[in-house]
């Protein structure tokens, strides 16, 4: 009588996705993460637009090779200029992290002091909202918003931030207050867990001195090293004339510049390396 119907239920709900396992793969799934992570905090740019960028940067690099009439230094470029736009947009993801890291952590230390107060997880964070900023205050306006107008349970309303922006430190905020929303004898907890976000942030804002005294040092080196070679082969008269000349110079040139390229990308990932 009932034809039977078949559901269409999808693989990727069931077996855990295998992380990507060659480079190139590596690299695309960083994009995607990075580009994800920055739309939920206003910066407009999809995957499409990337792809594009990296497209153009590929034949700028072609261009300049051909503008210096050096086929070495186009296929150098051709490779490092879009791996540098990559490092360089996991370097933008990481600094608007470590701000929001920093936000939470603030902030967490108000809502804490107002919800000991009056044990109330959406009164602690409306009697603060006006002393936050973005994107974390767009955050909290959801959370009011879920438990006012849509009768979210505050439970609930608060752990859902998690699937919205992915930081620890919101991670740990969201978790106890959770808790203490469901017994208040975990008050003592949230005044530690405070505690525990604030050594954090005085890590953060360690980190964040080093990584930019490490890119002053890096861009300050880059700078003397190339004036320095200008000098000597400028400086120098015919001698300098003759290497200009010479066949071995097209392609010191072009591992010249892709060992700063390298050291560039490494310098990048070195920033890049903390867990935020």
């Amino acid at each position: 009588m009932f034809s039977k119907k078949t559901q269409n239920i999808k693989r990727d709900m069931f077996v855990k996705r295998k992380s990507a396992n060659n480079y190139i793969s590596k690299k695309k799934e960083e994009l995607i993460l990075n580009i994800e992570f920055l739309n939920k905090v206003n910066y407009n740019i999809n995957i499409t637009e990337a792809k594009i960028i990296l497209l153009i940067l590929s034949i700028a690099g072609i261009i300049v090779g051909f503008l210096f009439k050096n086929i070495f230094l186009s296929i150098t470029m051709v490779v490092i200029l879009p791996l540098a736009y990559l490092e360089y947009l996991n370097f933008i993801k990481n600094q608007v992290a470590l701000r929001i890291e920093k936000q939470i952590i603030k902030y967490s230390e108000l809502i804490k002091n107002s919800y000991i107060a009056n044990h109330d997880i959406r009164r602690a964070i409306k009697e603060n909202m006006n002393r936050f900023a973005d994107p974390i205050k767009s955050l909290f306006e959801e959370f009011i918003k879920e438990v006012e107008i849509y009768n979210y349970y505050p439970k609930d309303a608060i752990l859902n931030m998690n699937k919205k922006i992915d930081t620890p430190s919101l991670k740990k905020l969201t978790e106890q207050l959770a808790l203490c929303e469901d017994d208040r004898r975990f008050d003592n907890s949230l005044e530690a867990t405070t505690m525990i976000l604030n050594d954090r942030k005085s890590f953060l804002t360690v980190w964040e001195y080093k990584s930019k005294n490490m890119i002053q040092i890096f861009f300050t080196t880059i700078m003397l090293m190339n004036c320095l070679i200008l000098l000597m082969l400028f400086g120098y008269g015919e001698i300098g004339t003759t290497f200009l000349r010479h066949m071995l110079f097209k392609p010191l040139i072009a591992i010249f510049i892709c060992m700063q390229a390298i050291l560039f990308i490494k310098m990048l990932k070195k920033v890049n390396s903390i867990n935020i």
